[in-house]
């Protein structure tokens, strides 16, 4: 049994045309915590968002969204399937780091920004009071939904998360994780970047990771910017971009890089969990950590 979507978290949500409250118009399968099936209804515009299997569709039209975005629904849809099995081998080199930046988020309600298929949503839930986890692939979030079982503090919304609104000064955490260097242009990073802003109480935390313009890449000369072979848009980040980015409405705590594999390390095989405490070692070392391929910001919401 998938989960549904929690009946805490309906009242963050609003309506993606006006900002206006949603509420429950019609609940056709519930369990006391969650709602499975059913409709939600605009106060204002009494436009109509379904609830299907425990994930609320905010997209508005897919037929509105720019060719480049409807590209990257499509080719997400198609790897949904494969991209926790290859995004596994960095397992031991990413979440520990990632996790460590979050702390404790017991008793916090949590906002994932371009959740995929949940690698770490799963351990999320676990951990917070609520969670409301956002993306655009319905397969992506048909497999997460598959992944939980009689959990009631989550709630999956299907949108386009550069252009998500939610309840102002509602969620104490936001997170993103390789998602904002897939959003093509600094004019929507920054409009998205201040919906988060808005959504985040006074003081609440932002934690995200992208992709890095590390060493490596440099020394190869391999652009900042471009298309993975299935049609996704990617934007390489040097560690002043991101600080430039944010300054408007985050102070940072603090950026470095994460995820770092050291020259030689394929050759000599080195098993995976070594291969993540090395990386963990080599973050705060000058020069090495700039080999990372991820960088990893924590700030705090400006009032």
């Amino acid at each position: 049994m998938s989960c549904g979507f929690s009946k805490k978290l309906i009242s963050d949500l609003v309506c993606q045309k006006d900002g206006a409250i949603l509420s429950i118009d019609k609940i056709t399968r519930e369990n006391e915590q969650s709602v499975f099936d059913g409709q939600l209804v605009c106060a204002t515009c009494q436009s109509h968002y379904e609830i299907k299997d425990g994930i609320v569709n905010l997209l508005i039209d897919k037929h509105d969204l720019e060719q480049l975005m409807q590209d990257e629904i499509s080719a997400r849809d198609k790897e949904a399937g494969q991209y926790d099995k290859r995004l596994s081998v960095r397992y031991y080199k990413e979440l520990p780091s990632t996790f460590k930046k979050i702390g404790d988020c017991h008793n916090k309600k949590v906002i994932e920004y371009g959740c995929g298929t949940g690698r770490l949503t799963q351990e999320l839930v676990t951990r917070c009071d609520q969670i409301l986890a956002v993306d655009f692939s319905v397969k992506s979030l048909k497999l997460l939904a598959d992944k939980f079982d009689n959990k009631d503090n989550i709630g999956l919304v299907l949108a386009d998360a550069t252009k998500f609104k939610s309840v102002n000064n509602s969620f104490d955490i936001a997170l993103s994780f390789q998602f904002l260097e897939h959003v093509p242009t600094l004019e929507q990073r920054k409009t998205w970047l201040n919906s988060v802003h808005q959504t985040l109480i006074d003081g609440g935390l932002f934690i995200s990771t992208v992709y890095h313009q590390s060493l490596r890449r440099r020394i190869k000369k391999q652009p900042q910017e471009g298309s993975h072979p299935f049609g996704i848009f990617f934007h390489y980040f040097f560690d002043k971009e991101i600080k430039d980015e944010l300054k408007t409405y985050f102070n940072i705590v603090n950026l470095h890089p994460i995820d770092i594999t050291l020259p030689l390390e394929a050759r000599l095989n080195i098993p995976m969990k070594l291969a993540g405490l090395l990386s963990r070692l080599s973050e705060h070392i000058p020069i090495v950590n700039q080999l990372g391929h991820l960088l990893i910001v924590k700030a705090k919401n400006k009032s």
